[in-house]
């Protein structure tokens, strides 16, 4: 689904929320990942994606 301004994307339980960048626009995608610091969905998954598709992150 398209992130959209205005919307909120709330991951479901044992799936990771991430963004990826499509044809210019950002979408949310969801994966079955293992859990981080014993959470899924994670936080930090998510930020992380975020972080890669808008160029910041370490």
């Amino acid at each position: 689904m398209l992130v959209e301004e205005g919307h909120v994307n709330i991951a479901p339980g044992d799936k990771h929320m991430t963004v990826v960048r499509c044809n210019g626009s950002l979408k949310v995608k969801l994966n079955e990942g293992l859990p981080e610091i014993s959470c899924c969905p994670a936080v930090d998954v998510m930020l992380r994606s975020v972080a890669n598709c808008l160029g910041g992150g370490s």
